[in-house]
């Protein structure tokens, strides 16, 4: 996208471009800003494996990937990659930094306030235990970055209450999402689009879309897919999503006695297609600030079955059905409950609840304008402090000629 010479400049700092939902949140923004609004992203890391961006994200947001400058840092303790951020930032010259994710505050944080520029952080997960002294250390740094930030933006109400924010300048902006395209594979039959991703056409099928990692609850998965198999024999149990506990959950996948109805999709581009393409969603978390996949089922119009998280009922806002986390046995009566025609009048009403919730509350055009209203605040802010610092005539007048209202 072309910018005009007096664009707003503003980088986007994130630890690697791997899959996941602050990535995905990234490049869509940098994807879909207006032409006002120049945004660049730069990764601390390369992608795992140093992948192909194109093919990891897909022709919708492998062009914004393939733009970002990926640099290669090691560990917090990697000052020459440091260094290398630094003189990025130098020649893209922004007005703004905003970093997300921990590496990426702590570094990014340190090299827009070395530069002078305001920086702004999203925290994209709640409080929890540190598995390591390391760790521990580096969400210290991680806070303290915080605490000097221009603003800290929480994505929901339940996430900012969850944390200590009393020293900070923090502010709620819930991530916004926008509908899956449609219809289904750019014009596929649904028949067809299912058969080409391994689904029987006439299937039942129940979705998770989602890291494989353990707070995302896959275990309890698994157990709900053993109890609700034999009542379901026609479903297919689909998660959609890589990471790294894959192997392993593959594995305990094709140990089940029922893994002919479960299809493991992996890491894909094409998620949108798999939910335009389900019956049910199933979120079987254990930990979440804001469910992005949540929000991206109900706004494909699919029926919620989620754990009651704080964050995953104020997003569902009673448009779902909770169940308590870690209960498998719950999951699998809610979801069995869903199932079969009888309950395809319920299933609709829920799905079109969720999907006008998903477009008055969580739509991504929403989203940006209030992200770049609050950088517009920033930046008055900050013009505003340049202001101050000025030296001052001795008849008193500022040595300033900027004045508030020119953006």
């Amino acid at each position: 996208m072309a910018h005009p010479a007096t664009a707003h400049r503003v980088v986007w700092i994130l630890d690697a471009l791997q899959p996941g939902g602050a990535e995905r949140l990234a490049l869509r923004f940098a994807a879909t800003a207006p032409p006002a609004w120049e945004v660049n992203i730069v990764a601390l890391r390369p992608a795992p494996g140093g992948g192909d961006l194109g093919r990891i994200w897909g022709p919708e947001l492998g062009p914004a990937a393939a733009a970002a400058r990926q640099l290669h840092m090691h560990s917090l303790r990697d000052a020459g990659a440091w260094c290398g951020l630094v003189g990025a930032l130098r020649r893209l010259r922004p007005e703004l930094v905003h970093t997300h994710l921990r590496y990426a505050t702590v570094w990014g944080g340190a090299a827009a306030r070395w530069l002078g520029v305001p920086h702004v952080t999203t925290v994209h997960l709640g409080p929890s235990p540190e598995p390591s002294r390391r760790q521990a250390w580096a969400a210290r740094l991680e806070r303290a970055s915080r605490r000097r930030a221009a603003r800290v933006v929480y994505v929901s109400e339940a996430q900012r209450a969850a944390w200590d924010t009393r020293a900070e300048r923090a502010v709620v902006i819930g991530n916004g999402v926008a509908p899956p395209n449609a219809p289904p594979g750019e014009g596929e039959a649904p028949a067809a689009a299912r058969h080409a991703r391994g689904l029987p056409a006439q299937a039942f099928v129940l979705t998770t879309g989602a890291v494989v990692r353990a707070r995302k609850g896959w275990r309890s998965w698994l157990e709900a897919v053993e109890q609700m198999a034999p009542a379901l024999p026609h479903a297919r149990f689909v998660w959609v999503g890589g990471g790294p506990e894959f192997a392993a959950f593959q594995a305990a996948a094709a140990a089940s006695r029922w893994t002919a109805q479960i299809h493991l999709a992996g890491a894909r581009t094409d998620v949108g297609t798999w939910l335009r393409l389900s019956d049910v969603f199933l979120f079987p978390s254990l930990e979440e600030a804001q469910p992005t996949a949540v929000m991206e089922a109900m706004a494909a119009a699919l029926p919620v079955v989620a754990t009651a998280l704080p964050a995953i009922a104020e997003v569902l806002g009673g448009s779902g059905i909770l169940v308590p986390p870690g209960d498998a046995a719950a999951l699998a009566q809610a979801a069995v409950e869903l199932s079969g025609a009888a309950a395809d009048a319920v299933r609709r009403r829920m799905g079109e609840a969720a999907s006008q919730r998903a477009r008055d509350h969580y739509s991504e055009p929403a989203w940006r304008q209030r992200l770049l209203g609050l950088y517009r605040e920033v930046l008055d802010e900050h013009k505003d402090e340049k202001c101050a610092a000025r030296t001052r005539h001795s008849d008193g007048r500022v040595l300033c000629s900027w004045r508030r209202g020119a953006l």
